[in-house]
């Protein structure tokens, strides 16, 4: 197990021990487990998978709107400028959050929400 951390300047939305971690790298997604190398890098908008067991299928999904990833081998630490609980977000709620909308890079981060939650990279339960 390796120890996790989601979160933003304003909240911590996880922080707890996971088998895997799955993050939107801005090369593409990286699978990590314990034990993996270090590393920092930047992360896209896109969705975090953080899986307490892969044999179980037990998994978390979060939408984080950019940020950085630092993983050492027993610790990953994620800070978003924004992340959505995927498991609790509705779609219609976002639905009716883009229609009512004025700011515009608040706009363009709902509708990437609402893109992963049309059409996810990752099963969501």
């Amino acid at each position: 197990m390796i120890q996790f951390e989601l979160l933003t300047p304003r909240k911590t939305f996880l922080a707890d021990e996971r088998e895997m971690i799955i993050v939107p790298g801005v090369e593409g997604d990286m699978g990590i487990l314990q034990g993996h190398s270090q590393l920092v890098s930047r992360l896209r908008p896109g969705m975090v998978v953080a899986h307490a067991s892969v044999k179980n299928n037990e998994r978390r999904s979060f939408f984080v709107q950019g940020g950085f990833v630092e993983v050492n081998p027993d610790r990953v630490s994620i800070l978003a400028e924004d992340i959505a609980d995927l498991n609790e977000t509705l779609p219609a709620a976002v639905d009716a959050q883009i229609e009512a909308c004025k700011n515009e890079k608040e706009r363009e981060w709902l509708l990437a929400l609402q893109e992963i939650i049309k059409n996810p990279p990752y099963p969501l339960d």
